[in-house]
């Protein structure tokens, strides 16, 4: 265990934890779905707030199945492809939501808000941190997902203050606010993409080029990685 994490984290992972940060922006989606939204459509739109807590309450129920599945599925398949879905798809779906959301249209919200809430956005929330954390080595593993989310989550704490200087005085702009969570959706794609595969690496070679993992490999010849 190095005695100055910090230092050895930035010395060694400076480019993941910058990765980390960026693909940790894909939780402005949450803010924008479960602030914004809920405001703009009670306030502005003149929707049901018993209605829209309702979606969001159906949401949550439903990701609680999806958020294990999608994990599952990770083990099988790999954590950035699942990640990726939620990234991406999260970056689709902002869009016909609030649109959704800004014709007062309470069924679509429903099958939009769920869609993206409770089955999109989840896969996510089954694979981002086991993705973040595989990227650093066991010694510096808390720093590197430590720093590189809290920073990526603050922008996500201000999501709805930014989105509501987006949306102006009466939020009823809200095709800026759908940019934005675009955006950073799609920066978290970006950033998804360029990280390495590790559902197949073994734990002692996590944090590792793939290049020193296959040296690695190659020395351990009766080692299984599942």
């Amino acid at each position: 265990m190095p005695t100055a994490p910090l230092r050895s984290l930035f010395r060694n992972y400076t480019p993941d934890v910058f990765k980390v940060l960026f693909a940790a922006l894909v939780s402005v989606i949450s803010t924008i779905f479960s602030i914004y939204a809920l405001t703009y459509g009670v306030t502005t739109v003149g929707m049901s707030r018993t209605s829209m807590l309702w979606m969001i309450i159906a949401a949550n129920l439903v990701a609680l199945g999806t958020i294990p599945a999608w994990g599952l599925l990770g083990d099988r398949i790999g954590r950035k492809p699942v990640f990726l879905v939620g990234a991406l798809g999260s970056a689709g779906l902002v869009w016909p939501f609030i649109w959704a959301v800004s014709q007062g249209n309470i069924v679509l919200v429903f099958l939009i808000g769920i869609l993206l809430s409770g089955i999109v956005y989840p896969a996510y929330g089954g694979v981002g941190f086991a993705l973040f954390g595989e990227q650093f080595s066991t010694s510096v593993r808390m720093s590197g997902v430590a720093v590189g989310t809290q920073f990526g989550f603050a922008l996500g704490g201000f999501a709805p203050s930014i989105a509501a200087i987006l949306a102006g005085p009466t939020l009823a702009n809200w095709v800026p606010v759908a940019i934005f969570g675009c955006v950073a959706s799609l920066i978290a794609t970006i950033a998804g993409l360029t990280m390495r595969e590790t559902y197949k690496t073994h734990m002692h070679d996590l944090g590792k080029p793939e290049h020193q993992q296959a040296t690695a490999a190659a020395a351990r010849p009766d080692l299984v990685v599942n």
